[in-house]
């Protein structure tokens, strides 16, 4: 070492720990760690911070464990890396106190148990470790070891963002999200993303793509999503990769790329993550990016219903129905599913199915409760304007439902066919646009159309812009072609669309279209 060029400050340094003074033995280790000072030498960093460690100094034995537990200067040895926690613990280091408890949270090198996660997160706490209350919060909002309390887990968040923890940011961000025991708040939730990806913080990153993506607390920016998402996969979140790994497989909003749509949901899959293994067995059942293989697809679905996963059970269905999984096992696989989802507090459910599900030869089809709006984004101007009167159908129990909804994480196609087949309601905005997308006219009219034929749904269409209505037809199930204007229009003159229209007369057809959709499902009420 003395060999190298240090400035004198390091210098000095160097001399006290060779000396055997564990405070700069301490030091010089988080310098050449970080690089402050020096350049970065991440083996000579841990051979300092051990050598302050078996000198006994406690701080120096936990960010040795640290090391260890993370690969940082050596290949990761859980087995180390607990001794020297351990030794940091019996010490009453607070870090390390948290730590270990996190470690029994997870499972990560130590046996799960959830009892002694609780019990060392309340330790560190006791010994003032603000993190400890949010990954305490994260036990009573998971029921993990103490009786399941979100209002609880909102209060010990509070003070942990109080003293500006970055997880527990994340943490409360997410619950004024999904309005858990606060008043669902868009803006709030976009205010504490945001500081909490100053610290990097991973899932914040991906969690606040999704409010750009949706166009929630904030402007709608599919730019700034993307590059959120990207933030996060790339720093291993597991559900940033899986989201943007079905932007590049679908081509949301970026350039389709089967390519890099495999590549970060094979990232995604070595974290165990189901949705990304589940997605990964649909891309084998379609040929989508890989080779079609029937085999590898029921081996993923298997796997990620294994770690909860309810898609993956629909997708095993579908290929008994269509012969191509033989076992007799489905139905048992979905009893342990129950049985562990009832019995793990922590068993993750993911329940975005698709309501059609098929089993032998018989389709089963569960109630229709939703609107489903067809448009292009070029007609979503009027998307919007008819949005802010149905959505107070949402008052009634109503579910009002686009493509905008789509979450990231969600394949594309997949999550609009769930949605179409629960649709009583159908709306759609036509345009020339609208009759040009091949999607539209070979996915979602064909099985809109025939639902709406077979009397499952009721067809409103509204004329947006002048189009060859007339003349388009798409083909039904049995071969018949039928043609929007076959069903009822929402406007009383179909040659004068809304763009000819005032924003007064426009009012007036939402507002009646609106009044029609609630009659109908009135109508179904009385009749059930």
């Amino acid at each position: 070492m003395d060999k190298l060029v240090y400035s004198d400050e390091i210098k000095d340094l160097i001399f006290k720990a060779e000396q055997g003074d564990t405070e700069a033995q301490l030091e010089l280790g988080a310098s050449f760690l970080s690089g402050q000072d020096v350049e970065q030498d991440l083996e000579s960093g841990l051979f300092w911070l051990e050598k302050s460690a078996e000198l006994g100094d406690a701080y120096g034995q936990y960010l040795t464990a640290t090391c260890y537990l993370q690969g940082i200067g050596l290949e990761q040895d859980f087995e180390q890396g607990i001794r020297w926690l351990r030794l940091a613990v019996e010490q009453g280091v607070d870090e390390a106190e948290n730590l270990i408890g996190y470690l029994y949270l997870t499972g990560m090198g130590l046996e799960k148990n959830y009892d002694l996660a609780v019990y060392w997160f309340k330790k560190a706490i006791e010994s003032g470790n603000a993190e400890a209350l949010s990954n305490l919060g994260m036990c009573y909002q998971m029921g993990a070891g103490v009786n399941q309390d979100s209002k609880r887990a909102k209060e010990l968040f509070e003070i942990a963002v109080e003293r500006e923890v970055t997880i527990a940011q994340n943490n409360l961000g997410t619950f004024y999200m999904q309005g858990i025991e606060v008043e669902q708040d868009y803006e709030k939730a976009a205010e504490l993303l945001k500081k909490a990806i100053e610290a990097g913080h991973g899932e914040a990153y991906h969690n606040l793509g999704t409010l750009y993506y949706m166009g929630k607390g904030v402007k709608r920016d599919y730019e700034k999503a993307v590059n959120l998402y990207q933030e996060a996969a790339t720093l291993g979140y597991a559900l940033a990769q899986t989201a943007l790994s079905n932007l590049y497989l679908e081509g949301i909003v970026v350039e389709r790329d089967f390519e890099k749509g495999i590549d970060w949901l094979l990232k995604a899959v070595e974290q165990s993550e189901p949705e990304a293994i589940t997605n990964l067995g649909i891309c084998y059942y379609g040929g989508k990016g890989v080779t079609q293989n029937y085999a590898e697809a029921i081996a993923l679905f298997k796997r990620a219903m294994a770690l909860g996963n309810i898609n993956a059970y629909s997708m095993l269905l579908r290929c008994k129905a269509e012969g191509h999984y033989i076992g007799d096992d489905v139905e048992q696989m979905m009893q342990s599913f129950v049985q562990a989802q009832s019995s793990n507090k922590s068993f993750t459910i993911y329940s975005d199915a698709s309501s059609m599900l098929f089993y032998g030869k018989e389709k089963i089809d569960m109630s229709r409760n939703e609107v489903f709006i067809s448009y292009t984004r070029k007609d979503s101007e009027y998307l919007n304007e008819l949005k802010m009167f149905l959505d107070s159908l949402e008052d009634f129990g109503i579910k009002i439902w686009y493509d905008g909804e789509i979450r990231p994480g969600d394949l594309w196609s997949n999550e609009i066919q769930a949605h179409m087949s629960k649709a009583r309601a159908v709306v759609l905005l036509v345009s020339q646009d609208f009759l040009r997308s091949k999607f539209i006219r070979e996915v979602e009219l064909p099985e809109l159309l025939q639902a709406a034929k077979d009397e499952h749904a009721r067809i409103y269409w509204i004329p947006v812009s002048h189009s060859q209505v007339r003349r388009t037809f798409v083909e039904g199930k049995n071969g018949d072609k039928i043609c929007i204007t076959d069903y009822q229009s929402a406007v009383r003159d179909i040659n004068i669309p809304l763009s000819s229209m005032s924003p007064h007369e426009r009012d007036k057809i939402y507002n009646d279209l609106c009044d029609e959709i609630q009659r109908l499902f009135e109508e179904v009420e009385i009749s059930k």
